[in-house]
């Protein structure tokens, strides 16, 4: 114990000045955790806690197949609750909910192999019926693209140094936001009550994606980190001007 209290000031002080900052998935007892440290060595929180960039990618991309925000429906307030059911349903009980639940049973690379000859047999042979829910699926999967190819760009490489780059966060998060505001527009002047209307789950959808993306977009603001990361980097150092 003496030799602890001999070496905790030098330890502190080492530390201290060893301390950087830290990337850390978006659970609330992270930040519980950086606020401990942040008061032992006397920095502000809110500057050095930076968030894992696939981390929070993927969590949009679960907003947008099972999230639940009320307030993406477009719906008359007393249509509100039955939406919600709906929705709930559809992503129990629809394609999405389907291709869960054969992802959730594929254990093994034997049963993947055997599900993928199936696939290919019977997607020669689809109903009028099985064709649609194929076409639903196909449109989430290219709204999710951008999702994946920004966890791509944001995921280290080991020593190639192209990817993963803290410079980097702020371009991708805004790719994401523009991307699915396009969608989101493209949808802005359909009239869901006719018959040959598309389904408002993808508009529904999108609207929750977007939100959460801007939730953590809106974040980055509390650390200058990020700003002076993009205006450093040779390639966009113009970026935050232009933007």
């Amino acid at each position: 114990m003496r030799l602890y209290n001999y070496l905790q000031p030098r330890i502190t002080v080492e530390l201290s000045n060893a301390l950087s900052y830290f990337v850390l998935n978006n659970a609330a007892n992270n930040d519980t955790a950086i606020a401990v440290v942040a008061e032992i060595y006397d920095f502000l929180l809110v500057h050095r806690r930076l968030r894992c960039g696939p981390h929070t990618l993927n969590l949009i991309g679960q907003t947008l197949l099972w999230g639940n925000n009320q307030q993406a429906y477009d719906n008359a307030p007393k249509e509100l609750s039955d939406e919600v059911r709906f929705m709930r349903e559809w992503r129990k009980d629809g394609p999405l909910g389907v291709l869960l639940d054969v992802i959730n049973y594929i254990k093994t690379p034997q049963q993947h192999k055997l599900f993928i000859n199936f696939q290919h047999r019977a997607n020669a042979d689809l109903s009028a019926k099985d064709r649609k829910i194929l076409k639903t699926v196909n449109e989430y999967l290219a709204i999710l693209r951008p999702l994946k190819l920004a966890t791509k760009r944001l995921k280290g490489r080991g020593t190639y140094k192209r990817f993963g780059l803290l410079a980097k966060v702020i371009p991708v998060f805004e790719t994401i936001l523009s991307s699915y505001e396009e969608r989101v527009e493209s949808y802005s002047g359909v009239n869901y009550d006719e018959p040959s209307a598309p389904e408002d789950h993808i508009a529904i959808n999108l609207r929750a994606a977007w939100a959460k993306a801007n939730e953590y977009y809106i974040k980055l603001d509390d650390s200058p980190t990020y700003y002076a990361a993009t205006s450093l980097y040779p390639a966009y150092k113009h970026y935050c001007d232009n933007a």
